[in-house]
């Protein structure tokens, strides 16, 4: 009998075939999919490979990994070896400049910082207190500038936090506003990390 060609080679992710080989199975479906781990000819010059199925594909019902004719697979992709550790780093490292690249495109350009003039921030203020006295909770945050070593010394902006409510579900509402804030200050925070980590990189 002529030697038949091995046409998988280890690493390889393959796909079990829907044309009736998933009879010969116990368990496994058609699309159940897993990766050759060995290959080789048996006695009779058929290619025969070894399959360690995938346990987190959702076909996997509990075959238990085998040899097992490779006429029986087809390739997920074609040349597709299972990636090794350090190619899923690059693949996280591209997601993440794609994520960092979208928020930038995303955002509005910033207005350059100013502050209000004295009679602007007293105005304001005036309209604060006014909406904070109508309503059922209110939140105000502070930074007041302190001058621990005097005058004359390096201030120290200081932050404080104020806030009451009048009903229990005024209450939550204003603790999942303050939450969702605290949330998105910190998705912000992250990105800018990951954005200067790769910055660093580069």
């Amino acid at each position: 009998m002529e030697k038949q060609e091995q046409l998988f080679k280890t690493g390889q992710r393959v796909r079990l075939k829907s044309e009736g080989q998933d009879n010969l199975y116990a368990w496994a479906f058609p699309g159940s999919e897993g990766w050759v781990r060995d290959a080789q000819l048996d006695d009779m010059g058929y290619p025969m490979i070894y399959v360690e199925w995938d346990k987190n594909h959702w076909t996997y019902n509990g075959e238990a990994n085998r040899w097992t004719f490779e006429s029986h697979f087809e390739l997920v992709e074609e040349n597709m070896e299972e990636k090794k550790p350090e190619e899923f780093d690059d693949l996280l490292k591209q997601f993440q400049e794609f994520l960092i690249a979208k928020k930038k495109a995303d955002e509005p350009e910033p207005e350059p910082a100013r502050g209000d003039s004295l009679s602007e921030y007293k105005e304001r203020l005036g309209r604060a207190i006014e909406v904070a006295k109508a309503a059922d909770s209110f939140l105000i945050i502070t930074v007041t500038r302190e001058y621990p070593d005097g005058p004359e010394g390096i201030p120290l902006l200081v932050p404080d936090v104020v806030n009451s409510y009048q009903s229990p579900e005024a209450g939550y509402l204003l603790e999942s506003r303050l939450s969702a804030l605290a949330a998105m200050s910190h998705q912000d925070m992250a990105l800018d990390a990951i954005r200067k980590e790769l910055e660093g990189e580069s």
